[in-house]
């Protein structure tokens, strides 16, 4: 059995296959003729079969295309296109020429109906649907009508006082044309983890035993990304102990980043969460929860209170409120998770309740639900605690967050200005996005302090016990420990309280911090490093930093080598090596008035035209260490420094000199795109100018531009080919044009790409760098 979050995507689909099967078996057959037809319709038959409706779609395409008179393949396309992101206005422009030609056609109301419920027609919707529940049918199709005529209603309401947030994609980085779903993220955002399906999943596609088959499904992987700044790193594969052939999906991740909760089929049950924990760098093996937990029942989504003594997740155990309901256990002072409670009716309803995520301030929880005032398949929800046992009423918190779609899964960071959450609304890049929502004037004021930092015992990063108690009282808030391999740690403080933190390690002097909470109303961020040393140890001087490929934007280089050498740059002095982030630390350097910080330039990991950037600092023991000399950098009165390698000792480059040789190329390849940019992003020649390409039709009237055009003018222009191309912009560097078509594609073209013309005629990234476009005159 799949994951929910996976079947989640095929909410409707044996409803909807069997009203493409019932056409397909009325269609007369024998009319077909040509082999070829008879090959495609079959393999596009086995694809809806398996309700895999992305890879049914473009066969069904070829198919109108050669036989338009074809009620069912008409039909079946536009079902198709009911689950494509941006194709759903295709699906109604077909159900409704179907219902003109053949009004009589079986379940058409119906499916005219749910199209103009998934494109936000709630009235027309509405009408169509009450004639379908007019009809006989199925006692499953009556029920799924209700609903949608349910969901109609509730839309028409919350569409008419839309909150004021901006919903952003995720973009390229994160997003491809698979899926990504079930975000989960760190308090502080620095970390994201979440779960994806498509093309490079380890298994590739399989069918339901995970043997391999083409016509089969992607068993899901975890991935994880990196935040520098304000930028997500490209995201990793999480690591051979938790990823598999099998079906592997995050469900949930402590705050601090140091737990992963996962969900696993399994032999016993019909799905089970299982834990991990971070060891350094390592995630290691899942480890399943207990049978408090997980039952012979489904159990999956999941939420990790802050002070991870709570543990809120879904069960479809019986017992509940009806469908899939959420459930809390409380870890006993022996650490075991104890009995599970239903969290109550103002949280579960009679239909699906999932995907919980209690916030860092411990009192707020979002939840997905089918039920409530839903406007379509699953909404998400808020409630506030308002004792330790009952929640106020569950809140629909809005549209357009909440569309018509399946919108599950959302989490909040600490500070309540962004949230994270996955959907198959328009503009997504695949069948699941994870789209960012900016609160702006809807933030919720979260009264909590975040504190973070990194521990070092004798100036190495160590992992070390962190005992949270209550000022008041001396009771125990919570335990926790830094990383072992970074030494980085993060504990969320809801407001309410002081508190006094206790960082202890064997052998070494503990050091306590007062963190005053009592008074608060808001968010606070605190960064405290501590550092920890024993009775003989004497502190030398430390150097730490971040490694950059370029200022703008700064890149991490990770895994590089770096050295420190004497003041002379010739003496190796300690070797080290940059981590996933670009982070470094030399320790126990013996003091001198100079040191040299240089790259190992062999190192294969290291990319190609760079300039190198360090940002670091220097320390002797708890002291920042002023006055010092870094390469040409002097430290400032808190330590600080920055290099920049300007000698062009790293510009050399991945493009041969040879024009001839570029056709060789992948242009496409990141690194290769990255150093142009680098390279020519901001020359300014005379004739040369760029464009972003949004859309290109052969039929200019299939393309709806009304979002994008209310923010940037919208160009058109028919080339040779006869096809008609939608374009933004007309700039004059390749940078410009490159931020521009970032913008696009957050703005839902997510196919959007970058045109080049010299002296009026369109041009190839290649010819343009072959040829010289962009050498100056």
């Amino acid at each position: 059995m799949r994951i929910s979050t996976f079947s989640l995507l095929l909410t409707l689909c044996l409803t909807v296959y069997a009203v493409y099967d019932t056409h397909a078996q009325d269609s007369n057959r024998d009319e077909v003729i040509e082999v070829d037809e008879i090959e495609l319709a079959k393999e596009a038959d086995i694809f809806m079969e398996k309700k895999n409706f992305l890879a049914a779609l473009p066969l069904f395409e070829k198919l109108f295309k050669n036989y338009p008179n074809r009620i069912e393949y008409k039909l079946a396309l536009a079902i198709c296109y009911t689950y494509k992101s941006g194709e759903k206005e295709k699906a109604v422009k077909f159900f409704e020429e179907i219902l003109l030609s053949d009004p009589k056609s079986k379940h058409i109301n119906y499916e005219l109906g749910r199209a103009y419920h998934l494109t936000s027609q709630f009235d027309k919707a509405l009408v169509q649907l009450k004639i379908a529940k007019g009809k006989k049918g199925s006692k499953d199709k009556e029920k799924n009508i209700i609903e949608l005529i349910r969901f109609c209603g509730n839309g028409i309401e919350l569409i008419q006082n839309p909150v004021d947030v901006e919903i952003e994609n995720m973009g390229p980085v994160i997003n491809s044309s698979g899926s990504e779903y079930v975000p989960v993220i760190s308090s502080d955002e620095s970390m994201l983890i979440f779960t994806y399906a498509g093309k490079n999943c380890i298994g590739g596609l399989q069918n339901q035993y995970g043997q391999p088959d083409p016509k089969g499904y992607y068993y899901e992987d975890i991935l994880v990304s990196y935040k520098i700044g304000n930028l997500w790193l490209t995201p990793e594969d999480i690591g051979s102990n938790i990823n598999s052939s099998a079906h592997d999906a995050c469900v949930a991740l402590s705050g601090d980043g140091q737990k992963l909760f996962v969900y696993r089929d399994t032999d016993e049950g019909s799905g089970e969460i299982f834990m991990s924990e971070l060891e350094g760098n390592v995630w290691l093996r899942p480890i399943k929860m207990n049978i408090n937990i997980n039952t012979e029942h489904w159990e999956g989504s999941a939420s990790l209170s802050p002070d991870e003594r709570t543990l809120y997740f879904t069960s479809e155990r019986p017992g509940g409120q009806g469908g899939r309901d959420i459930y809390k256990s409380e870890m006993r002072e022996d650490g075991i998770w104890d009995e599970a409670i239903n969290v109550g009716p103002q949280i579960n309803t009679e239909y699906d309740d999932d995907a919980p995520f209690i916030h860092p301030d411990n009192k707020t929880l979002y939840f997905s639900s089918m039920g409530h005032n839903s406007l379509g398949g699953y909404d998400i929800f808020s409630a506030t605690r308002t004792s330790d046992t009952a929640w106020a009423q569950a809140v629909n918190i809005g549209y357009p967050i909440n569309t018509p779609e399946d919108d599950v899964f959302y989490v909040m960071a600490a500070n309540g200005k962004r949230g994270y959450y996955s959907s198959a609304r328009d503009g997504s890049f695949g069948q699941h996005d994870i789209f960012v929502v900016h609160q702006g004037k809807e933030a919720i004021k979260h009264a909590l302090v975040l504190v973070k930092g990194r521990v070092t015992a004798n100036d190495r990063p160590a992992e070390v016990s962190i005992t949270v108690t209550y000022a008041a009282n001396a009771e125990n808030q919570g335990i926790y420990k830094s990383n072992s391999a970074s030494g980085m740690y993060l504990i969320s403080l809801p407001a309410g309280n002081d508190y006094t933190i206790k960082y202890e390690l064997e052998g070494y002097f503990p050091q306590t911090e007062i963190i005053n909470a009592s008074a608060i109303d808001y968010f606070t961020e605190m960064v405290i490093n501590v550092k920890l040393y024993s009775a003989t140890y004497q502190p030398l001087i430390t150097i730490e930093g971040n490694l950059y490929y370029s200022e703008n934007p700064l890149r991490p280089a990770a895994y590089i080598t770096m050295f420190v050498k004497d003041k002379k740059g010739a003496a190796t002095i300690q070797t080290t090596s940059t981590d996933s982030r670009g982070y470094f630390r030399f320790t126990n350097l013996q003091p001198t008035d100079q040191y040299f910080i240089t790259l190992d330039e062999k190192d294969p990991e290291l990319k190609a035209y760079i300039s190198p950037v360090i940002v670091g600092s220097a320390s002797k023991g708890k002291t920042p260490k002023a006055n010092l000399k870094v390469n040409e950098s002097i430290t400032d009165d808190m330590g600080s420094f920055r290099i920049v390698f300007s000698d062009g000792k790293f510009l050399y480059t991945n493009l041969p000199a040879d024009p001839a040789r570029l056709e060789q190329v992948n242009f496409e390849d990141p690194d290769i795109y990255q150093e142009i940019l680098d390279k020519f992003g901001n020359i300014k020649v005379e004739n040369l100018i760029f464009k972003v390409q949004i859309g290109a039709y052969q039929d200019a009237a299939n393309f709806d531009n009304g979002y994008i055009s209310s923010v940037h003018k919208v160009s058109t222009q028919v080339l040779k080919d006869g096809i008609t191309r939608f374009t933004i912009g007309e700039l004059i560097t390749l940078n410009e044009a490159e931020d521009l078509k970032l913008n696009a594609i957050g703005r839902g073209c997510t196919d959007a790409f970058i045109l080049i013309f010299y002296k009026g005629k369109r041009r190839l990234l290649l010819e343009a760098v072959a040829n010289g476009f962009f050498e100056t005159k």
